[in-house]
């Protein structure tokens, strides 16, 4: 997988951490006079494409919300939603993993993690998310 590391400096609702992905990645944000919009860092997912992105959410959160599963990732408590398209959907991608991480106590930032796949070969990609997920580890600060 190649991967890019983000310094933002923007103000958004997220801030960007890492993006990986099977194919090249361009920077997600377009600025049109004093607007900025932004997406995802692939245009269109190849076929058994796969992208990741980690991201900073913005504001403080008071809890990992409902539906899907709690998990942990890191040591943190997490919870893990796993869509059939879903917002990836856009991109080409067969199913949407997302996954809020509490990397600090309520009310804080969570950490937002947001895989995309695109068949053929889910059973094999969503494996490799497992793997990501479970070798994750975050730096005090």
């Amino acid at each position: 997988m190649e991967g890019v590391s983000v310094r933002w400096d923007g103000e958004l609702h997220f801030r960007p951490l890492v993006y990986l992905s099977t194919q090249p990645v361009h920077d997600p944000c377009a600025i049109a006079g004093n607007a900025v919009s932004c997406g995802f860092p692939v245009g269109r997912l190849r076929p058994g494409g796969v992208l990741v992105t980690w991201n900073a959410g913005n504001p403080p959160a008071v809890g990992l919300g409902q539906g899907g599963s709690r998990i942990r990732v890191g040591g943190h408590p997490a919870r893990r939603v796993d869509t059939a398209g879903g917002m990836c959907r856009s991109i080409g991608a067969d199913r949407t993993v997302d996954v809020l991480v509490q990397t600090r106590p309520l009310p804080s930032p969570l950490t937002e993690f947001t895989a995309c796949l695109r068949g053929p070969g889910l059973t094999q990609a969503e494996k490799s998310v497992d793997a990501l997920l479970a070798s994750t580890k975050f730096h005090s600060s």
